[in-house]
């Protein structure tokens, strides 16, 4: 569209120029105006002939007339030149505003996802789809005063973007790796071990149950690379005989429930990542939850932060848009943050079996988000 105005500018500057030619041969050719008794006639025997100089009777000096009219016309195509240019300045303005809005608009139409409420800023993420493979990679308000360490710098822009979210340095964030009587734990803690960059600031803590004595063998020969933790209450639950069945989902938890009160209540950290003994990591597990920590802290509309998305494969995946972030209503778990002051809201109603449900209703949620890859 620009470049078919740019073409009609000029065509236009063409035909202003082709009337100043006409305009000028038209006054070459006209008597000039006079009033009677002062000469002013073009009839020859005048006081003066038509086209020369203007003397005392008021003659028109034509060619003081056509340098005029020349100056005229320069002014005018110099005028087009510029205006000429200026369109064209515009008009690579408009292209590259034009290019970005194709980017915004294919960002929007990703298929079978809602799009984050408020942008982030980008985490590196690496995506990985399998169940066993979790893939790290949303809305910053207010800041919660509960946490005695100091808090990240929040720099808001005037069109509210976050520029600057970093965690401090010194904030601990363990692992809390929720284990019973898998042998297989094993894959899991050596993803850990692996990709940690830190022991200091992410020890690994596995909280076992069941009294497995060969599962409690794997997790001894990772020495001091890791913290064993062992629940005491091994014995049955009464339930109603109807779910006599389902006594497993009553034992598990009862062991989060002791776990998450020895990750908070006894170790005193402030914040936990909770993953089961068959869950691998990627590589960018760590540094996603470590970018999304302040985020979690300093919103108060968000209550956990998910390495997991159901819809993690192959076919529903951009996997050039790792760095990007969602808001969901509904509870991911399978690698999750949550921090000390969110448990203290929940332990006291912590339900007796089925808790990842019991997560997931409104009660629970109190109109809050998860942030999910």
């Amino acid at each position: 569209m620009v470049r078919k105005k740019g073409s009609l500018i000029l065509c236009g500057a063409f035909l202003f120029v082709v009337w100043n030619v006409l305009l000028l041969l038209y006054l070459w050719g006209r008597p000039p105006s006079g009033h009677p008794g002062e000469g002013g006639g073009a009839e020859p025997g005048g006081k003066e002939e038509w086209g020369l100089g203007r003397g005392t009777g008021g003659r028109t000096n034509l060619a003081g007339e056509v340098i005029r009219l020349a100056e005229e016309v320069e002014v005018q195509l110099e005028t087009q030149k510029k205006l000429i240019e200026e369109i064209e300045s515009h008009r690579a303005k408009w292209v590259r505003q034009k290019d970005v809005g194709k980017r915004e608009t294919g960002r929007d139409k990703e298929v079978g996802i809602q799009p984050a409420r408020t942008p982030l800023p980008p985490v590196v993420g690496v995506a990985d789809q399998a169940r066993t493979e979790l893939n790290p990679t949303g809305k910053p308000v207010q800041s919660k005063a509960s946490d005695p360490r100091p808090q990240p710098d929040i720099k808001i822009k005037p069109e509210g973007g976050i520029t600057t979210l970093a965690t401090p340095p010194e904030v601990v964030i363990p692992i809390l790796v929720i284990a019973c009587d898998r042998v297989t734990v094993r894959r899991s803690l050596d993803r850990l071990i692996q990709y940690r960059p830190s022991s200091e600031l992410h020890p690994i803590i596995i909280s076992q149950d069941c009294g497995h004595a060969e599962t409690a063998r794997v997790i001894g020969s990772y020495g001091d690379q890791v913290t064993h933790i062992r629940q005491p209450d091994l014995s049955d639950i009464k339930v109603r005989p109807e779910h006599r069945k389902f006594q497993g989902y009553y034992k598990i938890s009862r062991h989060y429930r002791w776990a998450l009160n020895q990750v908070f209540n006894v170790l005193s950290h402030s914040a936990v990542v909770i993953v089961e003994d068959d869950l691998e990591v990627a590589p960018d597990f760590f540094e996603y939850f470590r970018a999304l920590y302040p985020i979690l802290r300093s919103d108060s509309s968000l209550w956990c932060v998910s390495a997991w998305n159901d819809n993690g494969r192959d076919a529903l995946v951009d996997p050039g848009k790792a760095d990007l972030l969602y808001r969901t209503d509904f509870f991911p778990g399978l690698g999750w943050m949550l921090l000390k002051e969110t448990w203290e809201e929940l332990e006291p109603k912590w339900p007796l079996a089925f808790w990842d449900d019991w997560m997931r209703q409104p009660e629970q949620r109190s109109g809050r988000s998860c942030i999910r890859p």
